[in-house]
């Protein structure tokens, strides 16, 4: 990891800029919500794109036309939260067993190669975050995500 100063809250804002126009095309509101709009974490943004893209890639795929998928942002001094909820049809029992299974896909055949949630789960547990869920079915699914965020180095100025 090579953490630096990163804005969560934009990284999160240009995934869903880059998914928007799917979104759009399968009739699916992408809302952010960010609790600290303009907090700033001492993280790596390369792993954080790509658990926000992920994530919301899989709300997407599960939301039918008209749904919604939020994804909400929380700064602390020491952790990174994020909530992505989605309306879909929610996990089936046999599909819930094997979430995070490498290659397993919840969809029809063709439609992905079930890597996205094991990868973002990995990435959570190397940087000692945290990663649940929970679904209703006919309800949709909610992911829950924690990251600590490493200490910013001290200034080299500071006395």
């Amino acid at each position: 990891p090579r953490p630096r100063r990163c804005q969560p809250d934009e990284i999160v804002r240009a995934c869903l800029h880059d998914l928007q126009e799917e979104a759009k095309a399968r009739g699916i509101q992408l809302i952010v919500e960010a609790s600290t709009p303009t907090a700033w974490a001492w993280a790596d943004p390369d792993p954080l794109r790509h658990l926000a893209d992920a994530l919301t890639r899989n709300a997407l795929e599960a939301t039918p036309p008209g749904g919604t998928v939020r994804l909400t942002t929380t700064v602390t001094p020491r952790r990174l939260e994020w909530t992505i909820r989605d309306s879909g049809r929610g996990l089936d029992p046999h599909a819930a067993r094997h979430l995070f299974d490498p290659f397993f896909c919840g969809r029809q055949a063709g439609r992905g190669l079930g890597l996205g949630l094991p990868r973002a789960a990995r990435i959570v547990a190397l940087a000692g975050g945290d990663l649940s869920w929970r679904s209703s079915p006919g309800r949709g699914t909610t992911f829950h995500l924690t990251l600590p965020l490493a200490e910013e180095p001290p200034d080299p100025n500071a006395r």
